[in-house]
């Protein structure tokens, strides 16, 4: 794939960066396709899954898991250095006009429709950074993060059975963290960077709703690993045209329903409550021991959705305003200003 591709995280609100200079060409890419077979050949080479790629793909909707853990046992407050990991499963893919697009076999979606799942899309990762200031809860106001980009990690994960039964394929579910990233890495974010979460006026029950954004380039991994193409392909204009990928800048972007209401909507940890979950959710995917007697940690879940677009490469993309750690610490906020804070 050719030019510098970006992650860019909007949460609630739209994204509110600035792009300079000013004569920027915005092109929503709505309509593209994903490698599933090389990256199935990949995963279990000679699979006999039949997969095709699909096309004509416009969103993907996710459901995102997050742990956030603060070394110190205050939660969110200036000063405090966090790092947020995450594990997000891909549910199904749609069109332009917000139609499935079939996948036959795919993830949660084949398993709630009563099809034996056989391959997946999934997303690990994890940040670092420290809050140089926190909204308080039920008020509107901002919370700025300063993160260390150099500490990120993002990587798209395709995991497919070795047959058309399924065999050997263990669909990623919240009871065996360690099956969202036994696949194959397709794509993958090395750096990133933040700019503020933005945080609305709530009333309770609900805890939080707000923006935040982060960019960074992303990398293919699939053509890689082999005589495979990139894991993205054929992004075709609203005529049906192949866009030339020549001197453009593809953006992911991805828009979740980060307003989150009451507790536990949403939650599954928090000190005292949960911690289990917490524990094994950091020792499956990331090797990380939690100790409570000197962090804090808190764990929420969202639905959101990745779309892509594409600038022109003479432009670069200002600093982004807010993002997905920083929906959590918004929240956080929010559940800490209601509740005792720890010594």
């Amino acid at each position: 794939m050719t030019g510098r591709v970006f992650l860019v995280v909007a949460l609630a609100f739209c994204v509110v960066g600035a792009v300079s200079p000013a004569p920027a060409q915005l092109i929503n890419l709505n309509d593209y396709t994903l490698n599933f077979v090389d990256a199935a050949e990949a995963d279990a080479p000679g699979n006999t899954l039949g997969l095709s790629n699909p096309t004509g793909v416009d969103e993907w909707r996710m459901l995102i898991h997050l742990v956030v853990v603060f070394d110190n046992t205050g939660g969110p407050m200036v000063g405090a250095t966090f790092t947020d990991y995450f594990a997000i499963s891909v549910d199904r893919l749609v069109d332009d006009i917000s139609q499935s697009v079939v996948t036959p076999g795919m993830g949660t979606l084949a398993a709630a429709a009563g099809v034996t799942p056989t391959h997946e899309l999934t997303i690990v990762g994890k940040f670092t950074g420290r809050a140089l200031s926190v909204a308080g809860g039920g008020s509107s106001g901002l919370s700025l993060l300063d993160i260390e980009p150099t500490a990120a990690d993002y990587r798209v994960i395709f995991d497919a059975a070795s047959d058309g039964t399924g065999a050997g394929y263990t669909l990623s579910t919240t009871t065996d963290w360690s099956s969202f990233d036994d696949g194959t890495v397709v794509e993958q974010i090395n750096a990133l960077s933040f700019g503020k979460i933005v945080q609305t006026s709530v009333t309770l029950p609900t805890m939080f709703d707000g923006a935040f954004d982060a960019k960074g380039p992303i990398v293919d991994v699939l053509s890689s690993l082999g005589s495979f193409d990139a894991f993205e392909l054929d992004y075709l204009d609203e005529n049906g045209d192949l866009i030339d990928e020549t001197g453009l800048e593809i953006s992911h972007t991805v828009d979740g329903n980060f307003t989150l209401d009451g507790v536990p909507s949403g939650i599954f940890g928090a000190n005292g409550q949960g911690e289990t979950e917490i524990d094994d959710f950091l020792g499956a995917l990331f090797s990380v021991d939690y100790d409570p007697t000197t962090q804090s940690a808190f764990g929420f879940r969202s639905d959101a959705s990745l779309n892509k677009d594409a600038l022109t490469a003479t432009v670069v993309p200002e600093p982004l305003t807010s993002g997905l750690i920083a929906v959590a610490l918004g929240v956080l906020g929010a559940y800490v200003g209601r509740r005792p804070v720890a010594a």
